[in-house]
Parts: C-alpha cells; sequence; structure tokens
C-alpha cells in the first residue's frame, strides 16, 4: 500500500508518502512543510510517525520560499521536538549552490534558526544549513536533473531544477515572499466556461525561485507519482522529452502534484501531451482556488479526470461540465494507492 498524505498548509505546500518497504515499517517521505502555520499540522504528523516506531526517512525542500519551508524552519526551532527522526535532507541551499559554482558564500542567504521560545538559547547551530551538516543528515551537494535516489525499494529521478537554471540562481539569489500572487484562481478566471478556457494562450511562470524548484519523478512497485513542487512546465517537459517520453510514448502515471497550487503559468499543453494521467493533486487554501484555466487544460487532454485537494473548493465546476467533460472532484487529505 502507497499512501500520499496532502496537509492542510494554508497557502503552501507539504505532502507525505509513505509505503511499506517489506520490514513490517513505512518508510516516510516529507515533501515540504508549508507556511509557518503549517507547523501545528505537521507536528501532530511527525509525532504520529514518532508512535509508529518509524521515522522520516527523507526531507525534500523543494526550495526556499517561505510556502514550502516556513513549517520546517518550525520544526527544528521547536527544541521539544525529536530532530532525530529525520535521517536525510535533499535540498539546494545558497551556500551549496556557492560552494558547486566556486563563488562567495554570503552568509545572509542562509535559512537562520532561532528558538521558539525566547528564554531558551538554540544550541545547535545559526543556521539550517549549519544544523544539518552537524547531524549528518545533508551531504551539501546540489539537487539536479538527471540525480537519481533509491530509497527503501522506491527510485526518485530528479526532473528539475537544471545546472543552467541553478546557476542563474546563485547569481541572482531570489526568495519569492507572497507564492499567492500569481498562482491563485480569481473570480474573472470562473467565469469562463471550459470551451472558452481550452483557447486561452499558455503563458509560463516568470518566477527564479520555482524555476529553481525540485520537481521529481518517484518510483516504487508498480506506482508511478510526479511531484512537480512550484516547477516551471517547460523545463518538465523537456527533462520527460530528454528521457524518451512523447506523445506518442505518454508517461503513465497514478497521480500528480501540480505544480505552484494549480497555477496557470505552471502547466502546459505541451507538458500535459506527454502525460497520461487521471488524478491530480492540488494544494491550496480556502481562500485561494486553483485556476480553472489549468484545471481545463487537464480536461482537455485526457478522457476523465479527478481532482484532489487538501481543503474544499465548492462550485469549481458546474454540474453540466462535471457531466459532459466526465470529470470529478474530491476533497481529501489522503490518497491511497493499492498494490
Amino acid at each position: 500500500m502507497l499512501n500520499i498524505r496532502m496537509l492542510k498548509a494554508f497557502s503552501g505546500d507539504s505532502f507525505i508518502i509513505s509505503y511499506n518497504n517489506g520490514d513490517g515499517r513505512n518508510t516516510n517521505i516529507l515533501i515540504d512543510g508549508g507556511i509557518a502555520r503549517t507547523y501545528r499540522t505537521l507536528k501532530k504528523e511527525i509525532k504520529d510517525i514518532e508512535k509508529r516506531n518509524e521515522v522520516i526517512d527523507l526531507l525534500i525542500l523543494t526550495h526556499t520560499d517561505s510556502d514550502h519551508i516556513g513549517g520546517i524552519l518550525k520544526y527544528f526551532q521547536d527544541e521539544d521536538m525529536n530532530h532525530h527522526l529525520i535521517r536525510k535532507v535533499l535540498f539546494n541551499s545558497a551556500s551549496s549552490l556557492s560552494k558547486y559554482f566556486n563563488t562567495d558564500i554570503i552568509k545572509s542567504r542562509e535559512l537562520t534558526l532561532s528558538p521558539l521560545n525566547s528564554e531558551c538559547s538554540y544550541r545547535e547551530g545559526k543556521s539550517l544549513e549549519d544544523y544539518l551538516k552537524k547531524n549528518n543528515i545533508w551531504n551539501d551537494e546540489i539537487i539536479k536533473f538527471k540525480d537519481k535516489f533509491l530509497l527503501s525499494g522506491a527510485k526518485l529521478t530528479i526532473l528539475s531544477p537544471t545546472i543552467d537554471t541553478l546557476k542563474e540562481l546563485n547569481k541572482n539569489w531570489e526568495l519569492e515572499e507572497n507564492s499567492d500572487t500569481e498562482c491563485g484562481g480569481n473570480n474573472n478566471d470562473y467565469n469562463y466556461t471550459l470551451e472558452d478556457l481550452f483557447k486561452k494562450t499558455f503563458c509560463e511562470d516568470r518566477s527564479l525561485a520555482n524555476k529553481s524548484s525540485i520537481a521529481f519523478l518517484f518510483e516504487y512497485s508498480d506506482k508511478n507519482i510526479l511531484m512537480l513542487g512550484d516547477a516551471h512546465a517547460l523545463i518538465i517537459a523537456n527533462s520527460l522529452k530528454s528521457m524518451g517520453y512523447s506523445t506518442k510514448n505518454k508517461l503513465k502515471l497514478d497521480c500528480v502534484k501540480l505544480s505552484h497550487h494549480g497555477s496557470k503559468f505552471n502547466t502546459s499543453e505541451e507538458l500535459l501531451s506527454i502525460l497520461d494521467c487521471s488524478r491530480y493533486l492540488i494544494s491550496t487554501n480556502k481562500s485561494n482556488r486553483p485556476h480553472k484555466e489549468t484545471l481545463a487544460k487537464i480536461i482537455n487532454s485526457q478522457q476523465r479526470v479527478s481532482f484532489y485537494y487538501n481543503y474544499e473548493h465548492p462550485g469549481l465546476f458546474n454540474t453540466e461540465e462535471k457531466t459532459f467533460y466526465n470529470l470529478y472532484e474530491y476533497v481529501t487529505s489522503n490518497i491511497a494507492l493499492e498494490e
């Protein structure tokens, strides 16, 4: 059994992939930690993992935008938590980029840690990077396209970012303070019919932070999952094409975690044309809906579609659209993929 939990991360992203590796316990992969407010939910999930005598075998920080890393920083700032549950971390820090490209390290770019309780002093280090290195759970290497990682019978293939993107990020370090600005569907978007939105021309996300997001293909047993973080559609499409996928040889997937909360700037017709998938996961809060244009592109590319959310979003489609296009909506925090 393979399970994907979509945490209620407010305007952020936080996912846990769990699967049984045959020795009686689950392997757990945590992808991002949402905004700082997400930590209340994340803390409960981590404590539940500890109660089951399990660990977080892998933590992936797709990029260092506040809506992806805020809850993780809170976790490492909480001295009451068992930080040794995390066994390995993947992320591209400013210092790892500087080291790889042999440029000066700018300490102000590192992710600072401070105690949650002002009466306590944080003993383990001034930055997240210091802490992870001290505890030997991060090797300071960059994560890039074509990298592969094996974990308890599963394989993770990195699709984004590319070396060129990381080089650009190292020169122009960017943190997106408000990732909601171009990801939520507005009222005008939902006033259009699906037929109108089918005709809309795709316009790519311009954020360098999102462009540098880690995205990967997760393969376990006969299950394939695409986790896209906030990655750019063109990069993912080009990566998959270089791996031999095309409109005639589509990548068959059990589900796709849509990039950037379902933003219309991060899901293109080109990318969808090389995917064969009927289930799409969308992480976005109650006040921000995914762009209907994104949903329309997906509906137009597949024969049958199910959308899964971590919050309820009523009224995304009218009854006629649901019936005619054979699409389904779900509100769930747990997706089970049977063996």
